[in-house]
């Protein structure tokens, strides 16, 4: 019905040969698919009952090569008011989360910056006053830029955005047709890859598409007659491994097609927006780009509601119920290829200017380009970080009658600032020659992680037991 309510309000309201304007004809011809256009709705409806008051969900499927919207539901039942049936969610403007992240790291490839296994630091970073953190409050430490795109990570992603430049990223945007809006008289910031700039399901179909099709995105067309708009937003090569990242983690080392690929091979990426306002899943297929968001429509906060655990499972029935199409051949663009890289130095095998390689890594590189990491060279070639006072695999036992383990640790083979970890969660951070002392008053497995302001680090695994009764 929304769809219907577009098409004839669009209808109406532009001037065609022998029709005055706001006369509408008297039939208008849709792209949608009878048959794709009933199952997504049924799967709206399935859903819908355990769903919270109040909240709605909203979908769109898009045709790649045609750009023809196939399927379109603006909210999760339009007989219920209740749930602001009749506000058009594929067009409303809301956070998008993370799910952004996909372009800056692709303009980021294009501009030389990384390739897939370049090292990016996981800690806790303030810029200019502005101090992200992760949506688990976890930290990981150093890093690979594979794994910071598929784990979604909020401090990469900012400091990589601090690189590139908020303003020459929502130019790339606005250029492949995703409008970030801003508050009045507010200029691109770094909050613009986390969400801070508004956007509408409707724009990231169309700029997702660019991950199948070679780095060019395309409006969606719900009308037969309505012209083709086709934009670049990145290369070819980089769309080709953003998209391999993200459907399959992007190691060239692992198992590989290099002929054909299974059409339902999927592509995707999850967003959650500030306060749990919006949940999102956008995806590609060879075939298809779709995307789903769930939320209220007044933007009402829902605890608990996140893409990956609401938007994600609805996007693969999706994908999982449309035609497949004919067999695709996906080929590798000769811009891309795989290449051994020593991690964490960035360099490709053979070419580090100092000789050492702590560790060879496969990665995808484009253009030949195997740019030195941000942070970890000078550092690395100077010698190994050393964690001391605990080793690996040791049990530790409170002393009789006490309930605590006292542990004072310590780190050799670096300068200034160091942030020690337990579990992936920041517990101190100070200067390296000062020992660090660790309290813990439960029996179990702990992981401690010491890290430099290089993203040098070294961790052990250790127990504590006999202090729980």
């Amino acid at each position: 019905p929304l769809a219907a309510q577009r098409l004839l309000q669009e209808a109406g309201s532009q001037r065609s040969a022998g029709r005055r304007p706001g006369v509408r004809p008297a039939v208008v011809t849709s792209t949608l698919d009878a048959d794709m256009q009933a199952s997504v709705e049924r799967m709206l409806q399935d859903r819908v009952d355990g769903l919270p008051p109040k909240v709605s969900m909203a979908v769109l499927v898009m045709d790649n090569d045609t750009l023809e919207v196939k399927a379109y539901a603006g909210s999760a039942d339009f007989s219920d008011d209740s749930r602001a049936a009749h506000v058009d969610m594929v067009r409303g403007v809301r956070s998008p989360g993370s799910t952004l992240k996909p372009f800056l790291y692709a303009q980021a490839l294009d501009e030389g910056l990384i390739h897939s296994e370049s090292l990016l630091i996981d800690a806790p970073m303030s810029f200019g006053g502005y101090a992200p953190g992760n949506f688990q409050a976890a930290f990981a430490g150093p890093i690979s830029v594979a794994q910071a795109l598929q784990r979604s990570l909020n401090v990469p992603a900012v400091d990589l955005l601090d690189r590139v430049g908020p303003s020459s990223f929502a130019s790339v945007m606005l250029a492949g047709g995703v409008r970030l809006r801003l508050p009045a008289g507010a200029e691109p910031n770094l909050s613009l890859i986390l969400g801070g700039g508004g956007t509408t399901l409707e724009e990231l179909v169309g700029a997702y598409r660019a991950l199948a099709r070679g780095g060019v995105s395309g409006r969606p067309r719900l009308r037969p007659e309505q012209a083709r708009v086709e934009s670049r937003m990145m290369s070819p090569g980089a769309a080709w491994i953003v998209r391999d990242i993200l459907e399959s983690g992007g190691h060239p080392d692992r198992p590989f097609y290099q002929s054909g690929s299974p059409s339902r091979q999927l592509a995707w990426k999850t967003g959650t927006s500030f306060g749990f306002r919006d949940a999102w899943a956008v995806g590609v297929t060879d075939r298809w780009t779709m995307g789903v968001w769930v939320g209220r429509p007044d933007g009402t906060p829902n605890p608990g509601f996140f893409g990956a655990n609401v938007a994600a499972p609805l996007l693969q029935d999706i994908v999982a119920a449309l035609p497949e199409g004919a067999q695709q051949v996906r080929v590798r663009p000769e811009t891309v290829q795989a290449a051994v890289t020593c991690w964490p130095l960035g360099y490709k095998l053979g070419s580090v200017p100092s000789g050492v390689c702590p560790e060879q890594r496969a990665a995808w590189v484009l253009n030949q380009t195997a740019p030195p990491s941000f942070a970890g060279y000078a550092d690395a070639s100077r010698g190994p970080l050393r964690l001391g006072g605990v080793a690996s695999g040791s049990v530790l036992r409170p002393v009789p009658g006490g309930r605590e383990v006292a542990l004072d640790v310590d780190v050799q083979g670096t300068e200034g600032e160091v942030w020690w970890m337990l579990d992936g969660r920041v517990v101190g951070h100070g200067a390296s020659g000062h020992p660090f002392k660790l309290v813990l008053a439960m029996d179990g497995r702990y992981t401690l992680t010491v890290m430099d302001t290089q993203g040098r680090h070294d961790r052990v695994v250790f127990e504590i037991a006999g202090v729980t009764p």
